[in-house]
């Protein structure tokens, strides 16, 4: 039986594993599962700037997804503990030297959008989404992101942004409703901008 809830800080273990084997290539999960487990994940469940709901199957987390009320204050509370990424970064080096061009093309993107809609920092974000690898194409996905704009439409008004390079999860998006409306360029990497409105 599928079930939709929030997640909970004891599921981090769960998310971090998901997140793992979905998204390999990811600069989270080559920041090691330490980083996953005791940084990244206890930030964002406790944080009041985002909510997490998981998806689960026979009591099982099968996916989860990430929505920021407020893209930059979450961004703002992920950035605070500087020491723990630094660490955990310097770590990652060793195992993945590709990581260190991950970070400062991730830092010095370049946006460029197709209108104007205001700072992308003051919207909601879809934040992140990762199904296991046994649960994709069931639609797993589709019913968290929507019940997650649900959410978002009762608590907020205005727009939902999501940025990916993936053309496979640009589709997924713009069947949920997003529409483009720029890019963001990242060194070689180019990721697309969609927005969904909320009102």
């Amino acid at each position: 039986m599928v079930q939709i809830r929030e997640a909970k800080i004891e599921d981090v273990n769960r998310l971090a594993e998901i997140h793992s084997l979905a998204l390999p290539g990811d600069l989270l999960p080559r920041m090691g599962r330490r980083f996953l487990t005791g940084t990244f994940y206890p930030i964002v469940l406790n944080s009041q700037h985002a909510f997490t709901l998981v998806c689960t199957e026979n009591g099982s987390i099968e996916s989860f997804v990430i929505f920021a009320y407020h893209s930059g204050e979450l961004a703002s509370e992920l950035k605070a503990p500087k020491f723990r990424i630094l660490s955990c970064l310097a770590r990652s080096f060793w195992r993945y030297p590709g990581v260190a061009l991950q970070v400062l093309t991730f830092l010095g993107g370049r946006v460029s959008l197709d209108e104007q809609i205001g700072p992308l920092e003051e919207m909601a974000e879809l934040y992140s989404i990762a199904t296991h690898p046994s649960a994709q194409s069931r639609g797993v996905g589709s019913l968290l992101v929507r019940e997650g704009l649900n959410r978002l439409r009762a608590a907020t008004r205005g727009t939902c942004l999501v940025k990916t390079s993936s053309d496979r999860a640009r589709q997924f998006y713009l069947r949920l409703g997003f529409r483009d409306i720029g890019k963001e360029i990242r060194g070689r990497r180019k990721l697309f901008i969609l927005i969904y409105p909320l009102t």
